[in-house]
């Protein structure tokens, strides 16, 4: 599952390129998801439609494992559900790198280490919007 970062524009494509060259090889079906990952997985239409794509059996790939999730807790239940429906993930990059059909340690330390980062993102980005 690709991810985008907000509206749809020319240059997004752009933003996905590096994941849909890895992907497209590879998957049967690409679903590049162009909501905001601060929406509940509820309200993002595309994870949706990935998720209910896959059957038991199928392999999720991803380019990183914090496609799955946008946060530590979000990124475990949905590996958790994918684990219980017999659905294994593939991970192209990151210490996670390779094929997972249950929850490791390695797993949610990359989840959470994407969480953290993303929090130090935004506040480095409120604290430079702040000072202009």
């Amino acid at each position: 599952m690709a991810g985008g970062d907000g509206g749809v524009q020319p240059f997004d494509r752009q933003k996905t390129q590096r994941q849909h060259n890895a992907l497209d090889l590879i998957c049967l079906k690409v679903i590049e998801e162009k909501t905001s990952g601060k929406l509940a997985t509820g309200d993002r239409p595309d994870r949706l439609t990935a998720l209910s794509y896959i059957r038991e059996g199928d392999l999720l790939t991803v380019q990183e494992v914090d496609r799955l999730g946008r946060n530590l807790l979000q990124g475990l239940i949905v590996l958790n559900d994918l684990f219980q429906q017999g659905v294994g993930v593939k991970v192209l990059e990151g210490i996670t790198v390779g094929e997972h059909t249950e929850r490791s340690f390695i797993l949610t330390l990359a989840l959470a280490l994407a969480e953290d980062r993303r929090r130090d993102i935004v506040r480095k980005t409120k604290n430079g919007l702040e000072t202009v």
